[in-house]
């Protein structure tokens, strides 16, 4: 199994035809100096280089439960378990997407601030 931690693209794929060839990008990082109350907003900002196909895909966003695993460790078999859907969308090639997570990072400083 690879691991792509050093890579500079988020690289990601379902085919439901076949399983064995998705790609998941994980990332992890820590929200510092907020709390619930004090945050006003947070998001992602991605370019998105390339989509395959149809020329639109759906792109899901999901937290991963609380686990010690590292960025540059993570392959396919020891990723951590997914949770809910935070934030999905359609993505088109070539465009800036912005996903608002402001309430999910606003419910987690709230209930489990490490």
């Amino acid at each position: 199994e690879v691991n792509f931690g050093s890579e500079s693209v988020l690289k990601v794929k379902r085919d439901a035809n076949k399983p064995q060839n998705t790609k998941q990008a994980f990332l992890k990082f820590k929200v510092k100096g907020h709390t619930a109350d004090n945050l006003v907003t947070a998001a992602l900002r991605f370019h998105v280089q390339d989509v395959k196909g149809e020329g639109q895909a759906l792109v899901e966003l999901r937290h991963v439960t609380k686990s010690k695993w590292k960025d540059d460790k993570v392959t396919y078999s020891n990723k951590p378990k997914i949770g809910s859907i935070i934030r999905f969308g359609p993505v088109v090639s070539n465009s800036h997407i912005a996903i608002d997570i402001s309430d999910f990072v606003k419910n987690f400083l709230g209930n489990d601030p490490e």
